[in-house]
């Protein structure tokens, strides 16, 4: 029987982030993960299909979740606020660790009790993520439960994110069909930039994939060959720091970025190669050419 597609099949943490984590927390963190991994029920509440990959850094006192398809395709990236956790979390961590001294120096009736009182806070950290998530994604109990418990551990006692050595920006690169110059910008951001820069890109509409994308840059070894083109509507509400247009049609259009949140546009004015007219090495020289543009503003703009 094939397995449901309403799952997630996979969940890291960004190296950034696992790096302030004590031994003892990165072997709760890979514990958390695969209890997760091992049986879970989510979906995604924006109707993309799962099966999804989740990919946890931080941004201040929030937990970033980003989730992509199987093909490495993004399907939505919202922000966790850990205030409501603070509480709940902190006792939890308190209630573990009598339990575990209660498992040496007290009768069983005595650690039962103890259980008890550390079950219903888990329930309690759990319903408040699915309450937090609501109209971002569903998920039965048992799942919740184990998503909290791999928040608690990413949060150290004290109830917050501990400083992150270098905070990820969160950049956007819009085109319009997301065939040739955004993805090749995003591509050669991450490529660069990808310990500090999340890239990711989107057309004012969805077109098809181009050949000789996936060709001019192969020539830089980078390889962008999976990509597949999508449209801003599928990545709405993704929490941006920065958004880059790339064409006229998204230059356009660059106002409605800032009306619900702060963001920040710049217009990156790229020609279209697949417009030049020529021998076929001619439109390869385009393509070369509106590559090593692209190359040289990612590396101008965000080289410090």
């Amino acid at each position: 029987m094939a397995r449901s597609t309403n799952r997630l099949a996979g969940v890291s943490i960004d190296a950034s982030l696992a790096a302030t984590a004590t031994l003892e927390a990165k072997h709760d963190q890979t514990l958390a993960i695969n209890d997760i991994v091992e049986g879970n029920d989510f979906t995604l509440s924006n109707g993309k299909p799962g099966p999804y990959r989740l990919h946890i850094t931080a941004q201040d006192q929030r937990l970033v979740l980003d989730f992509k398809s199987d093909e490495n395709l993004p399907l939505y990236t919202f922000g966790l606020s850990l205030t409501p956790f603070r509480r709940v979390a902190k006792d939890y961590f308190q209630i573990c660790d009598s339990y575990v001294m209660a498992l040496s120096r007290t009768n069983a009736q005595n650690i039962e009790a103890i259980d008890m009182a550390r079950r219903a806070i888990h329930n309690e950290g759990s319903e408040i993520l699915r309450e937090r998530l609501k109209g971002k994604a569903t998920m039965d109990f048992d799942t919740a439960r184990r998503l909290f418990t791999l928040v608690c551990a990413i949060m150290p006692h004290g109830g917050t994110l501990p400083p992150v050595a270098t905070k990820p920006l969160m950049a956007l690169f819009v085109c319009t069909q997301n065939a040739i110059r955004s993805p090749m910008a995003a591509a050669i951001a991450h490529h660069y930039f990808g310990q500090h820069i999340y890239a990711a890109s989107a057309g004012i509409m969805a077109g098809d994939p181009d050949p000789f994308v996936g060709m001019v840059m192969d020539e830089i070894n980078i390889d962008i060959k999976s990509h597949r083109p999508h449209s801003l509507e599928e990545i709405a509400e993704s929490g941006f720091d920065l958004v880059m247009t790339l064409s006229p049609e998204a230059a356009s259009q660059s106002k409605s970025f800032a009306t619900s949140r702060t963001v920040k546009t710049e217009n990156w004015p790229i020609a279209d190669p697949s417009q030049t007219q020529g021998s076929r090495e001619q439109i390869l020289d385009a393509y070369r050419a509106v590559r090593d543009d692209l190359v040289n503003r990612v590396k101008h703009r965000f080289g410090t």
